[in-house]
């Protein structure tokens, strides 16, 4: 069920992130907004949603990490139940609500030479530049800092009892060898995983600080290729993610196949069912009555 949330959260992220960005870039407007009410709602609704698909995504992440943690340095606590699943799982979506929410206040649109923007204004009930300033520094604690050192500590802690586990008995060379191969293997892809999110979602971070805490981008603003840099490798996390353990982990590998060869085989017995069958096709000269 975490697996399927995290993939849930990447799609969110694609579909309501991705495309309307891009969009918006290549045209150098927010087309999909205007002055009118539908406009001020499709702004607000599409600033909240991207908000929730991002800290869903790194949430999941995180209860991702702690549900391993769990699995391989506890293997004889049945912490991983089903009740809990679905807490953790409705945790992450009422703390993707929370950090999000504040975005159905500060998206408004404005309108800039004619052309409408959406854009994050927290007046008049907030100071513009501080509640800005502040929730910067909200959305860079709870949604970088804080789940990159609990997602470093826990496939640390991973990696080395992987690595210090030892083989009953008198194994076999061959066996092990494939255990070496598995350890080294593990320790791969928690550094892989670590690494990838610190390194994709640190540009988007560093900008959005800078931008509120330093007058570099005073005189003419984020440049365009900085944004679509930092937004472009902290979106590109979830793609990255999805590649790096079917890399290293044969059990994902062996998931995905046997879920490849399940759809197929539904697909093709679905077919096969609604083939003709011999006794059911009439023969040349026969009535049907």
């Amino acid at each position: 069920p975490t697996n399927f949330q995290f993939q849930v959260g990447d799609l969110l992220m694609a579909t309501l992130n991705m495309i309307p960005t891009i969009v918006g870039e290549i045209r150098g407007t927010h087309s999909w907004v205007n002055d009118s009410l539908f406009g001020q709602i499709s702004c607000k609704l599409l600033a909240f949603s991207q908000g929730l698909s991002i800290a869903c995504s790194i949430l999941s992440l995180t209860v991702l990490a702690l549900e391993r943690f769990f699995v391989v340095v506890f293997p004889l606590l049945n912490i991983i139940t089903i009740k809990g699943t679905l807490r953790s799982i409705i945790g992450t979506w009422v703390a993707g609500f929370a950090f999000s929410s504040p975005l159905l206040y500060a998206s408004k649109v404005h309108i800039y030479d004619g052309v409408a923007f959406c854009i994050e204004d927290w007046a008049p009930a907030f100071h513009p530049k501080r509640a800005h300033a502040i929730y910067t520094i909200v959305s860079f604690v709870f949604l970088y800092s804080l789940p990159l050192l609990i997602i470093a500590v826990l496939y640390s802690v991973i990696a080395a009892k992987v690595w210090s586990r030892r083989s009953p008995g008198n194994a076999a060379p061959t066996n092990h060898r494939v255990s070496q191969e598995c350890r080294k293997n593990v320790l791969k892809m928690s550094l892989a995983v670590v690494l990838a999110f610190a390194f994709c979602w640190f540009l988007m971070h560093l900008n959005m600080l800078l931008g509120d805490f330093s007058d570099v981008f005073e005189a003419c603003g984020i440049s365009n290729w900085l944004q679509m840099t930092g937004f472009l490798l902290g979106h590109g996390n979830s793609a990255i993610n999805c590649c790096i353990y079917p890399i290293f982990s044969q059990e994902y590998r062996r998931g995905f196949k046997q879920s490849m060869k399940s759809l197929f085989w539904k697909h093709a017995s679905l077919q096969k069912d609604h083939e003709p069958r011999a006794e059911d096709i009439p023969l040349q000269g026969h009535l049907i009555n």
